[in-house]
């Protein structure tokens, strides 16, 4: 199936971007539309300008506990334990929980 059969009328397939980036894409129109629902999870919704404070809440939280893009390549990697193995990490995590 082709996601975007998914899509309602009107929905274009593609997409000009009006930003150099995501978030830039995203404040523009949460600048445009700050009252527009966002997200809706858990019979909860928020608005574009509620989930604009909470990531930058998010941010400054990460940042504070030294999070920031020099250390994105000390995250937890991203291989899948193998069936056999369900509990081993790959190489690069077993030699960091060595240290």
């Amino acid at each position: 199936m082709n996601w975007r059969n998914l899509y309602g009328a009107g929905v274009p397939g593609e997409i000009e971007p009006d930003a150099g980036s995501v978030l830039q894409m995203f404040r523009i129109r949460a600048g445009r539309r700050p009252d527009a629902p966002q997200l809706h999870y858990f019979g909860t919704t928020l608005d574009r300008a509620a989930v604009d404070r909470l990531s930058d809440a998010l941010a400054a939280g990460l940042e504070r506990r030294g999070v920031g893009p020099a250390t994105a390549s000390r995250s937890p990697c991203r291989t899948r334990p193998s069936a056999s193995s369900p509990s081993s990490p790959c190489g690069s995590c077993a030699r960091r929980s060595s240290r």
